[in-house]
């Protein structure tokens, strides 16, 4: 009888969560699973038949002979038993593997957003129930130590289960662990670089068509888009920089509790697929990216790849993501995120960072492509050792 190393693959984390189908630890967990399957891994995917997922996925498994197990018919325990797990794999640290010790564990931790991302009154203004603002208000007036508590807890969960290893995809995250839990060895702790998501065409670039600055996802809070928002509305105000507009994607309308004074200067694009993104982020004047917590953060590179400048938070990872070749700001200070608009309609100053974008993007889309192989050769070596 030949026994045989099996992966227990967790594609839930490839799922779209309620109405949100696609996410960046999503499109991470494709990519992984796709590079295991070109490498002829042995596995079997647990998945979540009541919640969405990607055709492309579905296809892959058939075309791999990789079998899916719905966890609505058998339990995590069950599927390593029966099938004879020796090491389960997970995009995303999943709340029914955080405790499990039925095999070896390695999970991705993109970042500490539950820890890291700072308080702001704005995020008020987003929508959300009652309720939810009200957690929101007695969580922002608690002291930082009581309220940072329960994440903390949450997350030291993960470090206490000795049959976990851990993946993080930036320095950043590493040295965040290390910050808040001095207990974990940081040497345990492997880095790799997020891999690249860059859309496999290049687009067409007409820039002189229709200048903009372009913010994505702008719906999620922490993407902290409504400042920039408020600071080119401003500008529009006090008469600067008249022939640009603002694009928005992942909202559909101005759902902010805020009267824009120049609606006029605003697209709110809603849902965008994939191929319509890569042609804004070609044909974008420049990128804001006014994030308040990333673990990688992909938009600068999509944006870089085509010599658009970008004006971004200073941040958690976004600095070692973007190096030198980003225009930072205070993602707190509305005057902050005007000056930056402001200077990179300076064009001296855009040649500038302009001409700095290309070759940041090949140096960490470089890294990424090799981070990638590591990271599957680190998941098959640890199957060897499981």
């Amino acid at each position: 009888m030949i026994i045989v190393d099996m992966i227990l693959y967790d594609l839930t984390a490839a799922q779209g969560w309620g109405t949100t189908k696609q996410h960046g630890g999503g499109k991470y967990a494709e990519i992984v699973f796709k590079a295991l399957c070109e490498k002829n891994a042995s596995m079997v995917a647990m998945w979540d038949s009541s919640r969405w997922i990607s055709e492309d996925i579905l296809e892959l498994c058939k075309k791999a002979h990789v079998e899916m197990v719905d966890l609505s018919n058998m339990s995590v325990d069950n599927i390593v038993r029966v099938k004879s797990i020796s090491l389960i794999y997970s995009a995303l640290p999943q709340d029914n593997l955080i405790n499990y010790k039925g095999c070896d564990i390695i999970s991705t931790l993109h970042g500490l957003r539950g820890i890291e991302q700072p308080f702001d009154w704005l995020f008020l203004r987003y929508p959300g129930s009652m309720l939810g603002k009200m957690k929101l208000i007695i969580k922002s007036l608690l002291p930082e130590k009581i309220a940072k508590g329960g994440p903390i807890k949450s997350y030291h969960r993960f470090f206490e289960n000795d049959r976990m290893r851990v993946v993080t995809v930036s320095n950043h995250t590493k040295y965040a662990i290390e910050t808040y839990y001095p207990d974990v060895c940081v040497e345990k702790l492997k880095v790799f670089y997020s891999p690249s998501t860059s859309h496999p065409n290049d687009a067409v670039s007409d820039r002189d068509k229709d200048k903009y600055m372009l913010v994505v996802s702008a719906a999620r809070e922490e993407k902290n888009a409504l400042r920039a928002i408020m600071a080119f509305d401003k500008l529009q105000t006090n008469g600067k920089i008249r022939d640009c507009r603002m694009k928005l994607t992942g909202i559909g309308n101005n759902i902010f509790n805020y009267k824009i004074k120049n609606p006029d200067k605003f697209d709110f694009l809603g849902y965008v697929s994939e191929d319509e993104l890569n042609v804004l982020f070609a044909n974008a004047y420049a990128l804001v990216y006014p994030s308040m917590t990333e673990g990688f953060g992909y938009p600068p590179l999509e944006a870089m790849r085509y010599g658009v400048p970008v004006l971004a938070s200073s941040l958690t990872s976004i600095s070692e993501v973007c190096g030198g070749s980003a225009l930072y700001f205070n993602p707190f200070s509305l005057e902050e995120i005007m000056n930056r608009m402001l200077q990179i309609n300076d064009d001296k100053i855009y040649k500038e960072y302009s001409e700095m974008t290309r070759p940041q993007y090949e140096k960490i889309t470089s890294r990424q492509v090799s981070d990638l192989e590591r990271l599957i050769d680190f998941i098959l070596a640890s199957l060897k050792k499981a």
